[in-house]
């Protein structure tokens, strides 16, 4: 996939059924009964994130909603697992971070430089350059010099790529393997248009049980063409 400087990619995911509403990023500005104390913005997200849950960091998330994206720094289930403030890579953005749900897992890249798993794709990055606050995470991945922004309605996913030097540029799906509290497999992903994917992934072997396989669908739209409708893209059997 080729990108030229600013590039957008929106992640619309659902489980049951897609909801395809569009919002703008969480507003930081509260007033109520006449009052402009911005509350929202005492919120500190980094509380915890040195312990760290699958599930406690939540900058990408609406109260209530199905999608919870942001960053993964670590990839140890629910202790620690996540967004952990002790690491400092990012391994990829997984949009579920519930009580045994996970994925999707996606990451981008430049240069065509990585290797097709955590490790081989994880990229650094510095805090001195990370955003963090409730319904918005941005984060320069150093590897890749590039910017990514994440933001989310109740059921889908923003991401805002910037791309300064221009050039390649791949998103890397990650349908199978372990992510946080569980584990996924079965994954199939194919073009259903020109900028459109759809696909499904298992989760399975949660970590504090649940039904033995989930299976979660998702729909992807981006800003740019990628390949033919009908392609299929990848199957993990």
């Amino acid at each position: 996939m080729h990108s030229y400087h600013r590039r957008s990619i929106r992640i619309y995911f659902a489980i049951l059924w897609l909801l395809a509403v569009l919002s703008a990023p969480a507003t930081m500005e509260t007033a109520v009964g006449g009052d402009n104390t911005d509350y929202v913005g005492m919120v500190d997200p980094y509380i915890m994130s040195a312990r760290g849950r699958w599930f406690f960091f939540g900058t990408g998330r609406r109260p209530f909603g199905m999608v919870n994206v942001f960053l993964d720094t670590h990839n140890a289930g629910q202790g620690g697992g996540g967004y952990n403030y002790r690491f400092n890579e990012v391994i990829g953005f997984c949009h579920l971070h519930g009580w045994m749900t996970v994925g999707l897992d996606v990451m981008p890249t430049t240069g065509g430089d990585y290797k097709l798993n955590k490790n081989g794709w994880k990229s650094p990055f510095s805090r001195d350059t990370e955003i963090v606050r409730p319904g918005y995470h941005k984060v320069y991945l150093d590897k890749y010099s590039m910017q990514v922004e994440v933001t989310s309605t109740e059921r889908v996913g923003f991401h805002r790529y910037t791309y300064p030097k221009g050039g390649r540029a791949d998103i890397i799906f990650s349908l199978g393997g372990p992510s946080g509290s569980a584990t996924m497999t079965n994954g199939h992903v194919s073009a259903t248009g020109i900028n459109e994917l759809e696909g499904y992934y298992d989760r399975i072997k949660g970590t504090w049980g649940g039904p033995p396989a989930v299976r979660t669908f998702f729909v992807v739209k981006l800003d740019i063409s990628v390949c033919p409708k009908g392609t299929s893209l990848y199957h993990d059997s």
